[in-house]
């Protein structure tokens, strides 16, 4: 279940809503260069003999491969930094502001 952040940039003062971590409809990784989400629906390696999704860097590239590359020329990833939808600056500070599915 994913969560919904008011993110508050400390550069150009923007105030948003972004979602960060999956939701039933799969994954959403960010660029690592510009910041820029892409949906990435759930259909990767099936996971171990329990039938569990892989975790760590086996899902991260799956999703990473997944996504493609972005418009940027940026590679996408489920550890990218949450940024500023504007300035695409990292210095962003977040709260809670609810749930996502």
């Amino acid at each position: 279940m994913g969560q919904m952040l008011e993110l508050s940039c400390g550069d150009c003062g923007t105030e948003e809503v972004q979602l960060d971590g999956p939701v039933m409809a799969g994954y959403q990784p960010r660029c690592e260069q510009c910041g820029e989400p892409r949906l990435a629906p759930w259909n990767g390696p099936a996971g171990g003999a329990d039938g569990q999704r892989p975790s760590g860097e086996v899902l991260n590239r799956s999703i990473a491969d997944q996504a493609g590359t972005c418009w940027c020329g940026g590679h996408f990833s489920l550890e990218a930094p949450l940024r500023c939808s504007v300035c695409r600056s990292t210095g962003v500070s977040t709260a809670f502001y609810g749930i996502a599915d």
